[in-house]
């Protein structure tokens, strides 16, 4: 991470572009629970969805005012799911790391537990959840070929 801050704002429509190419980027496709590549007319429908959701946030993190990635948050109840990609020019400097710590600290206001899924073979996504201080969770709920992590939010 080279000692740059992260700064998280909101996605707007203005980020569309910006989140469809890391959306469709092969590694993420790759790790995603759809691994099929998304169509633009989809992801605009999808995109004016989640901003328009009360139930869904959408950052884009910024470190020396370029984009290294991004994360959203799915209320589910009191509790939220977290998905968050690094772009393909960030990966192995830390920002997954960053970015959870960065959410789990004050961005998600009224979520008392976060939790994330990563495919079992995302080591990445794994030692960041658990660097970031969720703890991975067992139980036969989570969908076979996954991990899950949550976190208490002491601020939820």
């Amino acid at each position: 991470m080279s000692g740059a801050s992260l700064d998280l704002r909101p996605a707007t429509a203005g980020d569309s572009r910006l989140l469809f190419a890391w959306a469709n980027d092969p590694l993420t496709r790759k790790m995603a629970r759809n691994p099929k590549p998304i169509a633009w007319g989809d992801h605009e429908v999808w995109l004016g969805r989640k901003l328009a959701s009360a139930d869904c946030r959408i950052w884009i993190a910024e470190a020396g005012g370029a984009p290294v990635d991004q994360v959203r948050l799915d209320r589910r109840g009191d509790g939220a799911e977290i998905d968050y990609s690094v772009a393909a020019d960030r990966r192995g400097e830390g920002w997954g790391t960053a970015i959870l710590n960065a959410l789990t600290a004050g961005h998600a206001p009224g979520v008392a537990m976060a939790f994330g899924e990563a495919r079992a073979e995302n080591e990445a996504s794994a030692r960041a959840f658990l660097a970031a201080g969720f703890v991975e969770e067992k139980g036969n709920d989570i969908p076979e070929g996954y991990r899950r992590f949550a976190k208490e939010l002491t601020d939820g």
